[in-house]
């Protein structure tokens, strides 16, 4: 039995550093809370809203970071794998998008910016949640340059090269 999959251990590939759960958990909702105190306090000063009144649209995006940051450290897990870790990031980027959705519902009716009867139009836009998640899964495979299995780019890239010299000497 290998002792590096019982301790915790993962295999680390040139270029890749380890992942804690605990120190990305704590960056992700370091990042999530500034992001959510800059986009609720804009659109409070914009909108005109009483500061009193931005703490409960504040506290309802904060658990966004919660559910996105398990599903992030699920991905990075599949790094050597890249159609997986693809659609893994697509997947944690579906759930990010709904549960900010819902939590900007739910802060915006709180606030009194959304009436409870105009909150029925939140549907629709999770609907675009699935588009977004499908956007996700093809910049993550094309940020990481996943090929097809059984394949390296430097192998297509050679297939290629080799290609086109043979071409070129055929014309002599």
């Amino acid at each position: 039995m290998n002792t590096n999959s019982i301790s915790g251990n993962h295999e680390i590939t040139p270029g890749s550093r380890p992942v804690n759960f605990a120190v990305l958990t704590g960056s992700i909702m370091a990042g999530q809370a500034l992001g959510a105190a800059s986009f609720v306090g804009f659109w409070g000063l914009a909108l005109g809203v009483p500061f009193h009144k931005l703490l409960v649209p504040f506290l309802s995006l904060l658990p966004c970071g919660l559910v996105v940051s398990p599903l992030l450290y699920w991905a990075r897990l599949a790094r050597k794998r890249s159609r997986a870790r693809a659609i893994r990031f697509g997947t944690a980027m579906f759930f990010y998008q709904s549960a900010f959705t819902i939590g900007l519902g739910f802060g915006a009716i709180k606030a009194g910016v959304l009436s409870p009867a105009d909150a029925d139009d939140l549907l629709f836009v999770l609907l675009f949640s699935v588009f977004g998640a499908v956007i996700a899964y093809f910049v993550e495979r094309q940020v990481f340059g996943a090929t097809r299995p059984g394949r390296s780019n430097g192998d297509t890239a050679t297939k290629i090269e080799a290609g086109n010299n043979e071409g070129a000497s055929g014309l002599r």
